[in-house]
């Protein structure tokens, strides 16, 4: 009498079970693509960037701009100041800001894909007694 390799069963997992599995997964699909869009996105529209600068020094000072506002001059009160100015009515994002937004939208969308998946077998089929393939 041979004896069969050992096979754990699968369990028996329900219609609604399956469906409520795959809308958790098709949410963080669309959280990672949306961190991603995000990223991508935000890079394209940011400006102040400098050839100067390292990539951390120009991601800290590169802003997205959705509004550009008006630039007020202030004269310097004498010849040896620079003068100084600002934005009025200016809106700006900075860069780091969403950058950390779309990482956070990333690793939860990777995080809920993760725990949604079906089990993986770690085990191949062995023999119970002398545990050969």
């Amino acid at each position: 009498m041979e004896e069969k390799p050992y096979q754990e069963e699968e369990p028996k997992i329900g219609i609604a079970a399956e469906n409520r599995r795959l809308r958790k997964r098709n949410q963080g699909i669309v959280l990672l693509l949306t961190g991603i869009g995000v990223l991508l996105i935000s890079f394209l529209l940011a400006s102040g960037y400098k050839q100067n600068r390292s990539l951390l020094n120009n991601i800290y000072h590169m802003e997205v701009v959705i509004a550009k506002g008006r630039y007020k001059y202030i004269p310097p009160r004498s010849r040896w100041e620079l003068g100084k100015g600002h934005y009025e009515g200016r809106i700006a994002i900075p860069l780091k800001y969403s950058i950390v937004v779309s990482i956070v939208l990333i690793l939860f969308g990777t995080g809920i894909i993760l725990t949604t998946r079906e089990n993986i077998k770690l085990r191949s089929p062995v023999n119970k007694d002398n545990h050969t393939p």
